[in-house]
């Protein structure tokens, strides 16, 4: 589905998307996918969602978004409560969905010029 929005004011945003890969810039994505404010880091992590320990999310955490948005597949998985625990300390909003809406809105955050983040899992 594309879904790249008209402007982006230089934003990281993502063209489109389906259940095996993300677009950006034209540049196709088949794995795991972590987008910060202005870097995207692609094979981020081979794990599943629900095996990702909180330790494993430092460099989110350092980059301070106001929210953190996880694509978790073709399925909506709600996080573990350590998970929700651990962005509530960091003041972190946290918010779990499948990957379609995910990659849709990180869009609607990133272009309000919201300072957000998200991994996207890719089945």
């Amino acid at each position: 589905m594309h879904i790249a929005p008209e402007i982006n004011d230089g934003k990281i945003t993502i063209d489109a998307y389906d259940t095996h890969h993300i677009i950006i810039d034209e540049q196709k994505y088949q794995s795991t996918l972590l987008i910060l404010s202005d870097k995207i880091y692609p094979n981020w992590s081979n794990k599943a969602f629900l095996t990702v320990a909180p330790n494993e999310y430092t460099l989110i955490v350092q980059e301070n978004p106001q929210v953190f948005i996880i694509g978790t597949g073709e399925k909506q998985i709600f996080p573990s409560i350590q998970l929700i625990e651990f962005f509530n300390k960091q003041h972190i909003g946290l918010e779990c969905m499948n990957t379609g809406s995910a990659c849709r809105t990180f869009n609607i955050l990133a272009t309000e010029g919201r300072n957000v983040a998200g991994l996207f899992f890719i089945q």
